[in-house]
C-alpha cells in the first residue's frame, strides 16, 4: 500500500493530522500511568516521536511533528502510517465480527422463537389427533348402532309380515265392538 502525502509545504496533510493523532493516541496509557515500560513496549518510531516531538517538541529542544513529519516522512512516519491502516483496519473487522455475533445471536432468538412456535404447533397437532380419534371411535359406534337399529327394524317388519292377517269383516277392536251393541240396539227399536 503507498503511504499518500502525510506532509506538504510544512503543514501536515489531512492524511498527516490522522497519523500524528494516531502516534500520540499510543502515549495516552503512557501519560497516564507514568511508567516508562509502558513506553518502552512501544519501541521503534513511537519512542523516537514521543522523545523528539511530543514531550520535546517547543520546549526548547527537539522538533515540532511538523519537522518530525517532514524528516522522517518515508521511515517512521511512513511506519506510523502503515501501522494506524492496520488499525482502522483491525476495529472494521471487529465491528465486522461484532455486527456478525449481533447478527447471529439474533438468528438465534428467532430460530428459539420458531422452535417454541413449531413445538405449540406440535402440541396442537397433538390435540387436534387425539379430538379426531375420539370423533372417528363416536362415528364408529354411531354406524354400529345405526347398523344395530337397521337389523332390529329389519327383524322387526319380517316379525310383522309373518304374522297372519285377520279375515275381512271381522273386527276386534273396543270401536267395533260399540258398533255391533248400536246395531243391536237399533234391531229392538
Amino acid at each position: 500500500m503507498t503511504v499518500p502525502e502525510l506532509i506538504q509545504n510544512g503543514q501536515l496533510t489531512p492524511e498527516g493530522e490522522k497519523t500524528r493523532d494516531f502516534i500520540e493516541s499510543l502515549f495516552e496509557a503512557a501519560d497516564k500511568s507514568n511508567n516508562l515500560s509502558v513506553l518502552n513496549s512501544l519501541g521503534g518510531y513511537a519512542s523516537h516521536y514521543y522523545v523528539n516531538a511530543y514531550k520535546g517538541g517547543g520546549k526548547g529542544f527537539g522538533i515540532t511533528p511538523e519537522q518530525w513529519f517532514e524528516d522522517f516522512q518515508y521511515t517512521g512516519a511512513a511506519s506510523a502510517w502503515h501501522d494506524m491502516r492496520r488499525f482502522e483496519q483491525q476495529a472494521e473487522e471487529a465491528q465486522q465480527v461484532a455486527e456478525a455475533v449481533d447478527e447471529v445471536g439474533n438468528i438465534a432468538a428467532e430460530l428459539k422463537k420458531l422452535q417454541e412456535a413449531l413445538e405449540e404447533q406440535k402440541r396442537q397437532l397433538a390435540a387436534v389427533k387425539g379430538e379426531n380419534t375420539k370423533l372417528r371411535k363416536a362415528v364408529k359406534e354411531l354406524s354400529e348402532a345405526e347398523a344395530e337399529a337397521e337389523t332390529v327394524d329389519a327383524e322387526a317388519e319380517a316379525e310383522t309380515e309373518d304374522e297372519p292377517e285377520e279375515e275381512a269383516g271381522e273386527e276386534t277392536t273396543d270401536e267395533s265392538a260399540e258398533g255391533e251393541a248400536e246395531e243391536a240396539d237399533a234391531e229392538e227399536v
